[in-house]
């Protein structure tokens, strides 16, 4: 275990500033980057302000490297001041220069009293749009909790979100569903809502939960959740998956992935899911499983690769069962030269005795790296909890991270989100140095040159 190096920034507060205007508690940070290299950041936001008082909002802020982070801006109420509940659970994806936002709102509407989910969309032309209602429409189906939504864009710009939903129906029967959306820009029409977690034999028929969303280079959609089902695996929660086939149309089955074999007993909760230049999957997620690692709780790691799913992988620990405490909040990147990495919370004690951030990466050679400490660094100044990172990569390697902090500082003794960058962390492969011998026939051609020149010359006349 290694304390923040000097290839990461010092962290910095993005949720306030030397105003000191943000007093609430902040949650729930999402991150992306677009093709410029900006960072673009959303979180739950517990300040009262214009927008209201004893309700939250969703906040969002602009990284350029040029200038530094924006000023805050709420995103999710306007100044009618329509909505007085909770806004939570963002996510965040851009494309073509268009910020797309989703999140679970808890406000009562034509939609009835559910909460759902809400997208907006930011354009430099228009500024922030009007809300869209994702998850329901004017036929009120839908009468129960949306949550926890999940964003992507494929490569010809259709908007996909995914979310658990607590809607019954014959067709799924009256557990907690997957469920699935797509906007089109050219026609500006969400789809229906479509149950991905289940089917008419209604096989599914406990809850699921948390899901995530990732979309290869042909545009398959892939998604994983947490699910209680019942089944070969036992009664504990397994991370499941299953894929949209843009040829076909259609979905697969469900997958389990976090126990081939029957050997995980423990729940799998929290799955996150990224997919690298060559199509190859990769999946992560929290664990209670026991094993030689020992009673607590890891992040483990499972890839497929195109016809089977590895073992999963305990990447939070080793055979020697050092971190004796549980490790939470996993997130996953993939570099541009294919790495993945992955970042969490952890309850060791390495630097002071709080929660920390925390990343490791996969050595093509060696597998998984010891893990580094982002949150802290030799000086122990934070000295409170850090939690629910999130993290991506730029198109030239630059590992970005954000997280929720409870370290008191300038910012007085509210909970922040915090930010830092590890410049170059994945560099793309150097060409090949020179062999020797092709340097000596080199320097014989550049000495040979100025004679080949003037005997060149010599001839002309």
């Amino acid at each position: 275990m290694t304390i923040n190096s000097s290839s990461w920034s010092n962290a910095t507060i993005i949720s306030d500033n030397a105003s000191l205007w943000n007093t609430g508690d902040n949650r729930d940070p999402e991150i992306t980057v677009d093709d410029l290299g900006y960072v673009h950041a959303v979180w739950e936001d517990r300040t009262d302000g214009w927008w209201g008082k004893d309700d939250s909002e969703i906040f969002y802020s602009l990284y350029r490297p040029s200038i530094g982070w924006s000023n805050p801006v709420c995103i999710s109420d306007n100044h009618n001041n329509w909505t007085t509940k909770y806004t939570i659970n963002p996510d965040i994806a851009v494309n073509n220069g268009i910020v797309y936002v989703v999140y679970q709102e808890s406000e009562n509407g034509w939609w009835g009293i559910d909460s759902e989910i809400m997208c907006v969309n930011y354009t430099v032309a228009h500024g922030w749009s009007n809300i869209t209602v994702v998850s329901d429409d004017n036929t009120l189906w839908n009468d129960l909790a949306s949550q926890n939504p999940r964003i992507e864009i494929d490569s010809q710009g259709v908007v996909h979100v995914v979310w658990q939903d607590g809607t019954n129906s014959a067709a799924w029967g009256s557990d907690e569903e997957i469920m699935h959306a797509s906007y089109t820009p050219s026609t500006q029409i969400w789809s229906n809502a479509t149950v991905i977690s289940d089917d008419y034999t209604l096989w599914n028929n406990w809850s699921s939960y948390d899901p995530d969303i990732a979309i290869d280079s042909g545009d398959n959609i892939h998604v994983v959740w947490e699910d209680y089902t019942d089944g070969p695996w036992g009664d504990d929660a397994e991370i499941m998956y299953t894929k949209y086939n843009q040829t076909t149309k259609t979905w697969s089955n469900a997958t389990v992935i976090s126990s081939i074999n029957g050997w995980n007993d423990g729940h799998s909760e929290d799955p996150k899911i990224d997919i690298d230049g060559d199509d190859n999957i990769h999946v992560i997620w929290r664990d209670g499983t026991n094993g030689e690692w020992g009673t607590d709780i890891e992040i483990m790691y499972s890839c497929f690769n195109g016809s089977t799913w590895s073992n999963a992988t305990i990447i939070s620990d080793d055979h020697t069962g050092w971190n004796k405490q549980s490790d939470s909040d996993p997130d996953i990147a993939v570099s541009p030269n294919g790495t993945v990495y992955v970042v969490f919370a952890t309850e060791e004690y390495i630097a002071g005795n709080d929660r920390e951030i925390v990343y490791t990466y996969k050595d093509p050679n060696t597998g998984w790296t010891n893990l580094s400490v982002i949150s802290d660094d030799a000086t122990l100044w934070n000295n409170e909890t850090s939690e629910e990172p999130s993290c991506f990569f730029d198109d030239s390697g630059n590992f970005f991270v954000i997280w929720r902090d409870y370290t008191t500082g300038w910012w007085q003794s509210d909970v922040e989100i915090m930010f830092s960058v590890n410049k170059g962390s994945s560099t793309t492969p150097t060409t090949p140095p020179i062999p020797g011998f092709l340097w000596i026939f080199m320097i014989i051609g550049l000495v040979m040159i100025p004679f080949i020149l003037r005997k060149r010359s010599k001839l002309l006349k």
